[in-house]
């Protein structure tokens, strides 16, 4: 081992008898990066960045590293007793007028970028080493109020579920066929991504044939309609039955989105595949201020809008069309 820093604040002679006081705080290193020694600040000290420690790129030296590690944080030996064990504790921050992080990592991906989302581990925010898929071990967070944030696993597919109020007729298996597309209506409804999932296909079912030089456009936006994180178009032409398309992958983490489409081009659209729904007591706003969770909103020449108003919509029942996204 090369150590460039050794630190040993508080060594006990194991021999010794002797008994020892009480230390409050025992610290091995202790930064403060720049400190007036005495009397009053009378001035302003203007510095860009201040780091408590900084560990530098290693450079010009001719070697290789296996493994470069900033911060290694050992588990100590069976002495002294513990009674907490924290490997890094961030006190609440507070006077950062702009930003207080507790800790930030620049190799993090968000979502919605289309590029560069890690297939593993290799680059990531945090990286749990100590689980294993055979006892199903799920990393999980905690609070100070005893509630529990369990990491969710990455899904290959998804049938995404529409939050549309179901008629006993969808329950029992059969569908309906939704109002042929055009390129001035966008039908729109409301789904659940139960996993995070790295989209990169789309199918969908056809039900009446277009015209054959039908373009359908579909698009995915968040739940408040202010992100739009899918747009996209596929010749959709006069077929039926499933059809299925790729595109740029993109991110979409659990949560509430809206699926759009609309006919972008062509002479006559098609009609897809969609869930038999109803619009009663839940299935419209109940006072009509509230997002709605199926129906149309007008479009333009057969493009989806940058933004969508949920609240906005103009209930529709049958809106609600099924659809399947896969990782490949």
């Amino acid at each position: 081992m090369l150590t460039s820093l050794y630190a040993a604040p508080y060594v006990l002679d194991s021999g010794s008898a002797s008994t020892v006081g009480t230390v409050t705080t025992l610290s091995a290193v202790r930064a403060i990066p720049f400190i007036r020694a005495s009397g009053t600040p009378t001035g302003t000290v203007t510095t860009t960045n201040l780091f408590w420690a900084d560990f530098a790129a290693v450079t010009n030296v001719a070697v290789t590293l296996t493994t470069l590690v900033g911060l290694f944080i050992t588990n100590p030996p069976a002495n002294p007793t513990i009674t907490n064990l924290i490997g890094i504790d961030i006190a609440a921050l507070t006077r950062g007028a702009t930003l207080n992080i507790g800790i930030r990592n620049n190799t993090v991906h968000e979502q919605g970028v289309a590029t560069s989302i890690p297939g593993t581990p290799a680059t990531c925010f945090l990286r749990f080493t100590g689980f294993t898929t055979t006892t199903r071990d799920v990393p999980t967070f905690v609070d100070d109020g005893g509630f529990r944030y369990m990491a969710v696993q990455e899904a290959r597919f998804l049938i995404p579920r529409p939050i549309a109020i179901l008629t006993t007729n969808a329950l029992g298996g059969p569908f309906v066929t939704e109002t042929v597309l055009t390129t001035t209506t966008g039908r729109v409804h409301a789904v659940v991504i139960d996993s995070p999932i790295l989209v990169v296909r789309l199918a969908y079912n056809v039900q009446t044939a277009g015209s054959a030089n039908n373009v359908t456009r579909f698009a995915i936006y968040s739940a408040d309609g202010a992100v739009k994180y899918l747009d996209t178009t596929h010749a959709t032409g006069a077929s039926t039955g499933n059809l299925t398309f790729t595109f740029t992958a993109f991110w979409l983490n659990p949560g509430v989105y809206y699926f759009f489409r609309c006919q972008s081009s062509g002479t006559t659209g098609s009609a897809l595949l969609s869930y038999d729904t109803v619009t009663g007591t839940f299935g419209a706003s109940p006072t009509g201020a509230e997002d709605e969770v199926e129906g149309t909103i007008t479009v333009t020449a057969g493009a989806a809008p940058s933004t969508i108003d949920p609240t906005a919509i103009t209930s529709a029942a049958d809106t609600a069309v099924v659809f399947r996204l896969d990782i490949a």
